[in-house]
């Protein structure tokens, strides 16, 4: 017989959602194991991203539904303010504002009175000054602009740390090693190192991504309704001192890195069958027109093309894609966790901690009166 391991909680999927999770429960002293297909951790769309650390700013004006963009919105900025405590290191110019534009005059006042509701920090400057800071920024037609909080991170930094933490508090890390399910309460994993270990867990959280599908329709028949979306970026040579985005729909976006910038297109999300990081060209010379509207750019300068695949858990009849968090539990002690984005991972962590508290509870912490009931709030 192999070897058996008794845990509280098995944590399948070692991207922002898992590490984070990972951090925040081992703190706690549940007993956690930290599983990861590849051999890398983060190796999805927690690094393939625009390492775009969102303060609310663009996702209070970019969902339709406002009452959702405002949830939205907070949830980033409560991700934001965490992660800059917890990690500063991670933010990259973290003494330089960004700037958001508008095009689009008829949204404007609609634009504000979202930031104002959602707690989005702005202040408006003139066009001129947006080209003072950055000269090749194309004026025309812009109508106005508006100093943010919005960042660059390098999400690698804060990814060690958490692993470090994890560690530290215990967590068990397994990479490069696939599960397999006896029951819902056991499963069977081969690590890389030949190392055969039997499961036996009170909770099995995926918070895998792209692979959470293939792990549930293979092992237990079941179809989970998750769509999987493409989006693509262009890396180039550093286009200016600040980073600088439209808030309109299909206009380029920017963020620094060091020596330089990342370039997307606000609402390039195509829905695709399977996952892949491969990029589309159409898709490629959408976001080179929307990066040549923005910036002053030679159109002989190199430049990276790259492509990564997010998913949503919305219902299929939704043509949008959700940036809602998502946790849904196909058994009681089976939960899928999709944070909507990277900045959104500290609030659905802390929600999935304090249900996951609640049902393994701590000997040593007296009971409140609606424990003693029998109930756990969401």
């Amino acid at each position: 017989m192999g070897k058996i391991i008794r845990t509280n909680v098995t944590i399948i999927g070692a991207g922002v959602a898992g590490l984070m999770l990972a951090k925040k429960l081992s703190a706690l002293g549940i007993h956690v194991i930290l599983i990861e297909a590849g051999d890398k951790l983060a190796n999805g769309a927690s690094t393939r991203n625009e390492g775009w650390l969102h303060r609310g700013t663009y996702h209070a004006t970019s969902i339709a539904n406002r009452p959702t963009a405002i949830r939205v919105a907070r949830r980033c900025i409560y991700g934001h303010e965490w992660v800059k405590q917890y990690c500063p290191e991670a933010i990259e110019d973290a003494l330089t504002p960004s700037y958001a534009l508008i095009r689009d005059a008829n949204r404007a006042e609609e634009i504000v009175s979202r930031w104002d509701e959602a707690g989005v920090s702005h202040k408006q400057i003139s066009i001129d000054g947006l080209i003072r800071i950055a000269p090749n920024v194309i004026p025309d037609p812009i109508y106005a602009v508006f100093e943010v909080k919005d960042t660059a991170m390098n999400p690698r930094l804060l990814y060690k740390r958490l692993l470090i933490e994890c560690k530290a508090s215990g967590t068990q890390i397994y990479p490069c090693t696939q599960i397999t399910f006896k029951n819902e309460n056991t499963a069977y994993i081969n690590t890389r190192n030949g190392e055969s270990i039997q499961l036996q867990s009170d909770f099995y959280i995926y918070t895998a991504g792209y692979g959470i599908r293939d792990i549930f329709t293979t092992q237990f028949g079941i179809d989970i309704p998750m769509r999987y979306w493409k989006s693509h970026m262009l890396i180039v040579d550093r286009l200016a001192k600040v980073g600088v985005f439209y808030l309109d729909p299909y206009e380029g976006a920017m963020m620094n890195h060091d020596n330089y910038s990342i370039i997307g297109v606000n609402e390039d999300v195509i829905p695709c069958s399977e996952p892949s990081f491969t990029p589309t060209p159409d898709k490629i010379a959408e976001t080179l027109s929307a990066l040549n509207r923005l910036f002053r750019f030679d159109p002989n300068t190199g430049y990276t093309a790259l492509a990564c695949t997010k998913v949503d858990m919305a219902e299929k009849s939704d043509l949008a894609r959700s940036l809602d968090i998502s946790i849904t539990k196909p058994f009681d002690n089976h939960w899928c966790v999709i944070p909507g984005k990277m900045t959104e991972a500290p609030h659905v962590a802390d929600i999935v901690t304090r249900q996951l508290y609640g049902y393994i509870g701590d000997d040593h912490i007296a009971l409140r009166p609606m424990d003693m009931l029998g109930s756990m709030g969401d």
